[in-house]
Parts: structure tokens; C-alpha cells; sequence
């Protein structure tokens, strides 16, 4: 047997023992040509271009869009009022025949409506969410319901970028019955090496934060997981304080790995000159891999992530891999 053959075979083990181990997560249907997919904005108010931008890209890919009735509405920096919004979102997860939703933008505001739904909401209705930044809030309730949601692009960069673009494809194929396999990149500075298993949680750091010990924290889900983080345009001063509030509520030393995103629009320090200096210090105690400059947050390479997928990572000397391993046998229906 050939040293690869056997790096295969221990990979799908590891593989079959995450997903024994991880904790019961609900997949939402793949999407298939003619599906109907919403477009909403459950934060700020969006460009109008955002919207026709996610409707053309959509369309594009076969699906047919629907957009929210208050997807464009606006009431101050809020794409509608709190209730607005909540019909929105409501209107698009209690829909059958929508089989996704595609957030306009992020900006602020999700956690507002969480506070009008019931605990368990997304797990009665589980259908994929995209989106990122401030959109950390729904999907850190939704792996709270235990159901997958996907952080990746919305609607301004389907907007600039089009339906062929390589990150936009990305997403296509995440949504799609095959799904993604994960990722493989160049394992970059200060990363740290070795692997670890399981469930995929995080998002937006500030975010994250704001959350922290409510009902919709995903940092609380049982069992091991790895925490990807990402955030734009904090100082390192308040990216310092983020990182310690997870640490002294438990959050860093139960983590069983960290990916670290991209933190754009941050200014070099007398203490760090990077994030991932900063990163490396504060984590310098806990035994675990590192995968440092990972492509996801606010920058275009923003890769689909899968938030509630049992995953591995594995941090080598040249590579970095994260494996999704999702049973297609627990998928909603």
C-alpha cells in the first residue's frame, strides 16, 4: 500500500469518526434548478444594486429568486423596522417552496429579530442562510437549533462579481447535491501545526462577543469544536479584548481548533504589528492547531463555510486542510 493510499484511508476514518462524534446537526436540502430562493435584509438597508444584483446571479444559476417585501424598505440605518424585518425573515423560513435565503447585507441589526423568535425556531424550519458579518448572529442560532447554515458572500458581491466568478462558484456548488469537500491552502506564518476534529462554529468576532452567553451562543453547543473567527475594521486593541473575553468565559480552552480569517482595516500596534501576532499570543497556552490567514471575512476571497459541520483541520508544514464531513443521511427533507 502506497504512503497516499494510506494518508486516503485514515482521512475518511477520521472522517467517519467525526461525524459519529460530532454533535447531531440538521444539513438543509441541496438546492436544484427552479428552486425558489429569498432575498432579504434582516440588518441594514441595502443598495438597491445589492438585491438586483443577488436576483440576476440567481438566475443565473438556475434558481428562482423572490425578494423579501421589505428587502429594500428603510427606516433610519435599518432595512425596516424590527417587525419589517421579522416578517421578512419569517415570511422566508416558514415558505415551503423557498429552499434557501440570501441575505442583502449584513451592517447591524439581526439580533433584534432573535429576540423576537422562539427558541428552536430554524431547527422547525431548516433551509439554508447565507451570508456573513452581522448575519454571525442568525447563523450562531441557527447551530444553536442545530441546523447548517453557510457563511459566505452576499448580495453586493454578487453584485460586483457575477454569477462565474471562482469564490461565487464556490457557493454555487455549496448549495448544490455535491456539496463541498472543504479546502486546501498554503499554511501561512505563525500558523500552528496539527489536527483536530469538530463542529465548525463562529463567524464575526464582535459579533461573537455580543452574543456570548445568550441563548443563541454557538460557543455553548456540546461537544468539541473549532472556531473560526473573522472581523473588520476593529484596532488590535479591541481585538486584544474580544479574544480575552472568550478566553476568561471558557470559550479558548475548550476550543479544539482556531482559524483565523482576515481582519481588514486593523493598524499596527507598539505590542502587534499583525492580528496573527496578537493571535499567536494569546493562544500561546492552549495545544491546538492554528490555521492563520484563512480566506474568509470581508475581503473577496471569502470562502463558503459550512457553520454546524462536524469538520477536520489539519495544519501541515506546507498545507492547510479543513474536510467537511456531512451525512448526506440526516439531510432535511
Amino acid at each position: 500500500m502506497t504512503a497516499t493510499s494510506r494518508r486516503l484511508i485514515l482521512t475518511a476514518l477520521i472522517g467517519l469518526l467525526c461525524i459519529a462524534a460530532a454533535r447531531a446537526i440538521v444539513v438543509p436540502a441541496p438546492l436544484h434548478k427552479g428552486d425558489c430562493v429569498a432575498i432579504i435584509s434582516p440588518a441594514s438597508v441595502p443598495d438597491p444594486a445589492y438585491v438586483e444584483g443577488a436576483i440576476d446571479v440567481l438566475t443565473q444559476w438556475g434558481y428562482r429568486p423572490v425578494v423579501g417585501r421589505h428587502a429594500l424598505t428603510t427606516r433610519g440605518t435599518f432595512a425596516g423596522s424590527i417587525d419589517e424585518r421579522l416578517a421578512d425573515l419569517r415570511w422566508a423560513f416558514e415558505t415551503d417552496s423557498i429552499k434557501a435565503v440570501v441575505c442583502s447585507r449584513g451592517g447591524y441589526g439581526s439580533v433584534q429579530l432573535l429576540c423576537e423568535l422562539p427558541a428552536g425556531y430554524f431547527a422547525s424550519h431548516p433551509k439554508w442562510l447565507i451570508g456573513y458579518s452581522d448575519i454571525t448572529a442568525l447563523h450562531s442560532a441557527m447551530v444553536t437549533d442545530g441546523v447548517a447554515c453557510l457563511h459566505a458572500h452576499m448580495g453586493e458581491y454578487m453584485h460586483d462579481h457575477g454569477a462565474a466568478d471562482s469564490i461565487s462558484l464556490m457557493l454555487k456548488q455549496a448549495l448544490s447535491p455535491a456539496s463541498i469537500d472543504g479546502y486546501t491552502i498554503a499554511t501561512q506564518p505563525l500558523s500552528r501545526l496539527g489536527t483536530a476534529s469538530g463542529t465548525l462554529i463562529g463567524g464575526n468576532l464582535s459579533v461573537l462577543n455580543d452574543i456570548l452567553g445568550s441563548r443563541i451562543d454557538c460557543t455553548a453547543i456540546a461537544g468539541d469544536i473549532i472556531l473560526f473567527i473573522e472581523d473588520t475594521h476593529e484596532s488590535l486593541q479591541s481585538i486584544d479584548r474580544m479574544l480575552y473575553h472568550l478566553k476568561i468565559n471558557g470559550i479558548l480552552p475548550r476550543i479544539k481548533g482556531l482559524i483565523v480569517g482576515n481582519f481588514k482595516g486593523y493598524r499596527p500596534t507598539p505590542n502587534y504589528e499583525s492580528v496573527e501576532q496578537l493571535v499567536a499570543a494569546v493562544m500561546r497556552e492552549y495545544d491546538v492547531p492554528i490555521a492563520m490567514g484563512f480566506p474568509t471575512g470581508h475581503v473577496d476571497a471569502n470562502y463558503p463555510l459550512i457553520a454546524g459541520a462536524p469538520v477536520t483541520l489539519e495544519v501541515g508544514p506546507e498545507v492547510t486542510t479543513l474536510r467537511f464531513h456531512i451525512d448526506r443521511h440526516i439531510e432535511a427533507q
